[in-house]
């Protein structure tokens, strides 16, 4: 699989880095020696998968995980002084060169990771700000619900929530993650155009023998807001609006006191009726 540029040169970024900050004698110590000293760094991972104690290593070296990040820690941790990839230093990397950092360990990230489309706007940190402690924006464990977690961000997406005909995801109902994989896995969609919505609406996605074209080619965005709506059903447009977008023609003729799936009821698809009705 071809790496994009963006990739590329974050993982280039992770090798270039101890060499900027530390010094050509430096050796890898191991993360004992470092807590000996960073206790209370040490403490805020006691309860996270990157605890000390878990003792984990770079996939294929014997690099632990404090100097995974920080470079080699010999004469850092010998002469007290900065030596090291420091977190100054390491704040200051672009979101691929952060990102790139923990990527060294999490490497079943990379092959989706040029496929985030949150790749190019937030490194790793900015949404596991308690899994780093160079920092971020706030953690998901800030949130009662996951989907409020994303809002800090996605505010278009908030206001959408507190429609009044809504996906659930502020009550906790159904999590973003239930149609966005959120690191780039096949998952994701924008468009709506790969059917997610039938992972839940099993009853709308037939097969049926008389189907409305937007329905079976999974256009469900065409006609419902899928986060949230003023109007019922989630529907973009209130009335007989909606329907005559594609319902043009002149001989149809429209009773302004009913709307058009009152009577075409089967609207995602019919088995009985052409005309989409079930009686």
């Amino acid at each position: 699989m071809k790496k994009s540029p963006v990739l590329i040169t974050a993982l280039l970024l992770v090798a270039a880095v101890a060499v900027a900050q530390t010094p050509d004698d430096a050796i890898y110590v191991g993360s004992d020696v470092c807590v000996d000293c960073h206790d209370d760094v040490s403490m805020i991972y006691d309860n996270t998968p990157h605890s000390v104690t878990n003792d984990f290593k770079v996939p294929g070296t014997d690099i632990g995980i404090c100097e995974a990040c920080h470079g080699p820690g010999s004469v850092h941790a010998e002469e007290e002084e900065e030596n090291i990839y420091g977190i100054d230093y390491m704040a200051s990397l672009d979101v691929a060169g952060k990102s790139a950092l923990c990527m060294q360990c999490h490497t079943n990230r990379i092959a989706n990771h040029q496929n985030d489309p949150h790749a190019e706007y937030v490194s790793c940190n900015n949404c596991h700000s308690d899994q780093a402690h160079y920092g971020g924006k706030a953690s998901q464990a800030d949130f009662r619900v996951a989907g409020q977690f994303c809002t800090v961000c996605h505010v278009e997406q908030l206001v959408e929530f507190s429609m009044p005909y809504r996906h659930r995801v502020l009550e906790g109902e159904i999590d973003c993650q239930d149609c966005h994989g959120l690191h780039g896995e096949e998952l994701n969609t924008v468009d709506m155009t790969e059917n997610i919505c039938f992972n839940c609406h099993t009853e709308k996605s037939g097969p049926f023998i008389f189907e409305h074209e937007d329905v079976t080619s999974g256009e469900c965005a065409e006609c419902h807001n899928p986060h949230g709506s003023i109007n019922d059903k989630l529907l973009t447009q209130d009335s007989n609006s909606l329907c005559i977008q594609c319902h043009y023609d002149t001989e149809v003729h429209f009773v302004q006191e009913k709307r058009c799936y009152e009577c075409h009821n089967a609207v995602h698809g019919s088995n009985s009726d052409s005309s989409l009705r079930t009686r």
